[in-house]
């Protein structure tokens, strides 16, 4: 009985770290921050070419999920107005080291709800 649950557990560990899924949603870190905030001009120039005329006076970062592939890419809740408060997600790639290039936009999804959850786009 013992043997059946610590494999029952060990089971849903492992699906819940399961490479290629979505992680669960995290409050964003310094180094999460450091990314996004790296990549805020083109986050902004991404925004504008989708019709968003928002000057970005207010750029902060919320929480995140990650998705490990050939390296990770971090789904991140973004607040940039705050009258009226105004969210978006973006979609960052994050390579392997080896490959030896630098984190880069991939998307953004806009507008976007406060209470909606991060999800793959």
């Amino acid at each position: 009985m013992l043997a059946k649950a610590l494999l029952l557990v060990a089971f849903f560990a492992f699906v819940s770290c399961q490479v290629g899924g979505l992680q669960g949603e995290l409050r964003v870190n310094n180094d999460v921050a450091k990314i996004v905030n790296n990549l805020k001009g083109q986050i902004k120039q991404k925004a504008q070419s989708k019709g968003l005329n928002g000057d970005f006076a207010v750029f902060f970062p919320l929480t995140y999920k990650t998705q490990v592939v050939a390296g990770t890419n971090y789904f991140v809740k973004i607040q940039f107005n705050n009258s009226p408060v105004q969210y978006l997600h973006a979609k960052i790639f994050v390579p392997l080291p080896y490959v030896q290039t630098g984190p880069r936009l991939v998307d953004i999804k806009i507008p976007v709800q406060g209470n909606v959850p991060l999800n793959y786009f």
